[in-house]
């Protein structure tokens, strides 16, 4: 039997799940600003590519969402290395507004060219792995699959950052490119590294987001994951990676367990006041401490 703690628990473990793609959804958003200073409003535009990719990889080779990965990285990398020495460079030190309407042309030319392919039609796929029991529910155990591969890829990027030389390069370059130049460092290429690094990092958090939803896949899907890349962002600190996940983790199981007391409410939008909730939360922290949990004043 089924008790009030077992559902509380159930939607506390579902929501750190969540919370672990929502960071890394986060993650590519937050790691570009804070190398780049780029305000890439066009985040949940390329989540909706890598869900593009593990849908049509599947539907047409049979290739698994598990390993469209790889595929989705290097479509995702290549895409920002074309982006950045296309027009991403020249907007280095201008005003954020200039790289926000950039990044947003570039949402609205992924949303429609997208459109212009493969129609308006709501996609979908079905794939199992089998099933776990956890406190009389059953889980997907794709969706566990997910958690931890997003988990994994922040960790990585954290030891990346903080624990190898060519972290230590990064974290120079947005200390001071100008000293970072001097010292002999390739401030360009640098950057370039960075901004690829954070579009794949995002079309692949669009593949693992199929392992928890893999329907309702269309060019406009994108836009609320925008919204909440910026809100974890804000919310953990822009520019940090820990601040992604903490914020990720804070927001999936808000997001998740007031999803389900909204849900007992007849007569109530559910989904669309977990969302308010969420948001009302991160106003709360930025009142109390305005750069975020993990921000630097």
């Amino acid at each position: 039997m089924t008790t009030l703690l077992d559902l509380l628990a159930f939607n506390i473990v579902s929501g750190v799940m969540l919370g672990f793609l929502y960071g890394l959804v986060a993650l590519g958003l937050t790691f570009v600003y804070g190398v780049l200073r780029f305000v890439n409003s066009a985040q949940g535009q390329f989540l909706m590519l890598g869900a593009y990719i593990a849908y049509w990889m599947f539907t047409l080779y049979g290739i698994s969402p598990l390993d469209s990965i790889p595929v989705a990285a290097v479509i995702g990398g290549a895409l920002g290395f074309l982006m950045f020495y296309g027009f991403v460079s020249r907007l280095l030190n201008t005003p954020p507004i200039y790289t926000l309407i950039a990044a947003y042309a570039v949402s609205i030319i992924l949303e429609e060219s997208t459109k212009l392919a493969w129609g308006p039609t709501y996609r979908g796929f079905i794939y199992n792995i089998g099933s776990v029991t956890f406190l009389h529910f059953t889980v997907p155990l794709l969706k566990v699959v997910g958690a931890v591969l997003s988990l994994a890829m922040i960790l990585g990027m954290y030891v990346l950052l903080y624990k190898t030389s060519y972290g230590r390069v990064i974290r120079s370059v947005v200390q001071s490119d100008v000293g970072a130049m001097l010292c002999g460092i390739n401030t360009s290429r640098v950057y370039a590294a960075a901004f690829s690094l954070g579009i794949s990092l995002t079309v692949v958090s669009g593949v693992l987001l199929t392992y928890y939803v893999s329907s309702g896949i269309n060019p406009y899907m994108g836009q609320p994951y925008t919204d909440i890349a910026f809100a974890i962002s804000v919310l953990g600190g822009l520019g940090s990676p820990e601040g992604a996940l903490v914020g990720g983790l804070i927001y999936g199981v808000v997001e998740t367990l007031s999803y389900t007391v909204y849900s007992l409410v007849p007569g109530l939008s559910a989904y669309a006041l977990s969302r308010f909730t969420d948001f009302v939360i991160l106003v709360l922290v930025l009142l109390l401490r305005p750069q975020g949990l993990f921000g630097k004043r």
